[in-house]
């Protein structure tokens, strides 16, 4: 590229000492990739500047957020694009020491609706004509549906795309395509358990956990019921009765979860607290399995698995389950994190090198993201405890 080019960029390896070099601008894509449905966290914390020296901010002219459109059509374009573009924007707009997830989550939350009543944006209509086609019209049966798609997540475009199984006569009117990237609900809910367990209600009824929970629970069950008594009503709903049973499975191990962290508090570890964790670990693990043949990820799987930890179930994998970890430290030889295990106590876990991790790495409870590579680099996040 001659002197003076900006050049958008992907694949940041070598980056630096070329444009430099070259003097070539940059404008940043890494990790803006919308089609993989990443979390909207995600790219708000994947800052180009995060850890570049300065001189290089001047390297970096802006960023874009890109997607490939294999499996986007116009009825579900805008669902792949807000509100996590706009996660993307105020990244590229905030200064690097702006991170607050949970203050981002508050402002972007009714983003979609806002920008259809102002005429800007048909998300959320163009969802429900979705739901409509696979309910048969009936608008009952949709907004069940509708209701049951906050604890659902689509996969992304590499987790679909691979083995090839798509051509472009496929329809994309499947629930996965009908799916929201992120889930609002299902992130209140998150906040919800973790608030729970750290201060354990004295009557878990009243708990907004619980509450989301039941109301989960009635819209599935009433749901099933309506298709045992016409089987042969609506074939689309039908084929996804399976996948319903076994959320239904999953939420009321939830609830019996609560109530015997409640009423057994004392007695963790118990058998008959074992035996919740355990009915709600296998209720999980039957779901997750389920739903990857719909191509979707149940989006309450972490914070249900925290209450199967919390019951006194099986201990967490090294690291802990995600916002488990109390605190990571790593050297040359061993990363250790002291995480929560069995029956919720403190317990101290140790991977020694080398091993390999997920892009995410291990997520501590502050936010810090702490990755060991194969080849001994580190990769970690910036937050609160870094």
């Amino acid at each position: 590229l001659p002197s003076g080019s900006i050049a958008q960029v992907w694949r940041p390896e070598n980056l630096w000492r070329q444009a430099e070099r070259k003097n070539i601008k940059v404008l940043w894509s890494e990790g803006f990739y919308l089609d993989l449905l990443k979390p909207t966290a995600e790219h708000y914390l994947a800052d180009p500047l995060a850890e570049t020296a300065e001189t290089y901010e001047k390297i970096v002219v802006g960023g874009e957020a890109c997607m490939w459109s294999e499996l986007v059509t116009g009825s579900n374009i805008e669902s792949r694009l807000w509100p996590r573009g706009a996660g993307i924007a105020e990244r590229l707009w905030s200064s690097k020491g702006v991170r607050n997830v949970k203050d981002l989550h508050r402002r972007i939350r009714h983003l979609p609706s806002r920008l259809e009543a102002m005429g800007a944006s048909k998300q959320l209509s163009n969802q429900m004509i979705l739901l409509r086609r696979l309910s048969c019209g009936s608008e009952a049966k949709s907004l069940a549906l509708l209701t049951i798609s906050q604890i659902l997540l689509p996969f992304g475009l590499r987790k679909r795309i691979y083995p090839p199984r798509y051509t472009t006569l496929t329809p994309l009117t499947r629930l996965v395509d009908a799916l929201s990237a992120e889930s609002p609900i299902s992130l209140h809910f998150s906040q919800a358990i973790r608030q729970f367990l750290d201060n354990p209600p004295t009557s878990y009824v009243d708990s907004p956990a619980h509450q989301i929970l039941q109301s989960w629970l009635s819209t599935i069950q009433a749901l099933l019921t309506q298709l045992s008594t016409s089987p042969h009503s609506c074939s689309p709903l039908v084929s996804l009765a399976p996948l319903f049973e076994a959320l239904e499975r999953v939420v009321a191990g939830g609830i019996r979860g609560l109530g015997l962290l409640v009423s057994t508090k004392e007695l963790k570890g118990s058998r008959e607290s074992l035996s919740g964790s355990r009915e709600l670990g296998e209720a999980l693990n039957q779901a997750e399995s389920l739903s990857a043949q719909y191509e979707i990820k149940v989006s309450i799987s972490s914070p249900l698995r925290k209450v199967s930890v919390a019951l006194g179930g099986g201990d967490p994998p090294p690291g802990g389950y995600q916002d488990t970890c109390v605190s990571c430290t790593h050297n040359l030889e061993v990363l250790a994190c002291r995480c929560l295990g069995r029956g919720g106590s403190p317990m101290e876990t140790k991977l020694k090198r080398p091993f390999s991790c997920n892009t995410q790495g291990i997520d501590n409870q502050n936010g810090c993201l702490v990755c060991v590579r194969e080849n001994g680099e580190e990769g970690r996040g910036v937050g609160s405890s870094c």
